[in-house]
């Protein structure tokens, strides 16, 4: 009996080199997903002087209907990575102008802006069917800009991504997600995504 005991230790830890593996494969999976909700965006510009005291915003902002489609692997209980494409939305705004011969117009403007993204995710499970995440990350983004119905205003650029999330697991493979990202692109004062999306995981490694 003490010979059996004293073997314990030592099996145990076998056991769980052993199952240490098998317990991480058994989190991996690769999914897929599509999903839907709010883009906001903002450009700040130099405010229109027409008088003494009296200046006319020239902010480029509004928001819009959000759409992302995107795969990911999960490397591990606690990380995956992602890739997908992000459409912010398109935005619609008045931007007052002088023009040529004094006359102040309101301009119509359009930003439309979009891209790929690829992030890191961090995973933590909070009980069998929740998890909450938190995402880092960069996009390629292009944004086009057309005012008074003429283009050419647009830009693009490589910048960083963040954000956080939770996903619901309790239905299977079939599972829901809702997340807010923040898209740090440059000359933009506010770029922001908040959706709704709902996925397919298959495991893999069991």
């Amino acid at each position: 009996m003490r010979h059996s005991r004293a073997l314990l230790p030592p099996a145990a830890l076998l056991l769980a080199t052993v199952l240490a593996p098998l317990a991480q494969a058994a989190d991996r999976a690769a999914y897929a997903g599509v999903g839907l909700g709010y883009g906001a965006q903002e450009i700040q510009q130099p405010g229109l002087l027409i008088g003494p005291g009296q200046t006319l915003s020239r902010n480029i902002e509004g928001s819009d209907l959000a759409a992302r489609v995107f795969v990911g692997v999960r490397l591990h209980r606690y990380l995956a990575i992602e890739a997908g494409w992000v459409d912010i939305g398109e935005i619609d705004a008045l931007v007052p102008v002088i023009t040529p011969d004094a006359q102040l117009e309101q301009v119509q403007t359009t930003l439309e802006t979009s891209g790929f993204e690829v992030n890191a995710v961090g995973t933590w499970p909070v009980n069998r069917d929740l998890e909450v995440f938190g995402k880092l990350g960069l996009i390629s983004w292009d944004s086009d800009l057309t005012a008074g119905g003429v283009g050419g205003g647009g830009s693009d650029g490589q910048d960083l991504a963040y954000g956080i999330g939770a996903d619901y697991v309790g239905t299977g493979r079939l599972r829901f997600r809702i997340e807010g990202m923040v898209y740090d692109l440059d000359g933009f004062d506010e770029s922001i995504t908040v959706t709704a999306s709902v996925f397919y995981a298959l495991p893999f490694g069991r």
